[in-house]
Formats: structure tokens, C-alpha cells, sequence
């Protein structure tokens, strides 16, 4: 996920034996949670839950911050 210019967030997965990860039985969870996660993040920059400090390098969040989705 691509967060801004300085920054780029990587997820996790496995060796694709597809040509389309969605099709692929090795990667295809990892890649629907990498995307249910960039969507989060992105909602979460957003509605300012999460913030970029001044420099546009680091995040800060409050305490409290759960990263929280529907199963």
C-alpha cells in the first residue's frame, strides 16, 4: 500500500501458483487481507485516527486506536 510519497506499508503472503492471486490457493487469503487492511488504513488516515507526524515519515495514533473490521 502505497501510504504517501516517503512511505509504503508491505504485507505478508506466500509463493503465487496463479497468474491472478484471487486464484491462486497459496496467496489468495493473504491477498484479501491485504486489501481488507489498505482499505482500513486508508479510512483510518481519513477520518484522522491515524496521523502522519510533520515530517510525513512516521504515524502516531491515541492509545486507545484499535485497527477493527467485521469478520
Amino acid at each position: 500500500m502505497k501510504a504517501n510519497e516517503r512511505v509504503v506499508f508491505l504485507f505478508n503472503g506466500d509463493v503465487k501458483t496463479a497468474v491472478k492471486a484471487q486464484e491462486c490457493s497459496n496467496v489468495k487469503s493473504h491477498f484479501k487481507l491485504a486489501n481488507k487492511l489498505t482499505k482500513l488504513l486508508t479510512e483510518s488516515f481519513g477520518s484522522g485516527e491515524i496521523r502522519w507526524t510533520n515530517s510525513y515519515s512516521e504515524i502516531e495514533v491515541d492509545d486507545d486506536f484499535l485497527l477493527e473490521w467485521d469478520s
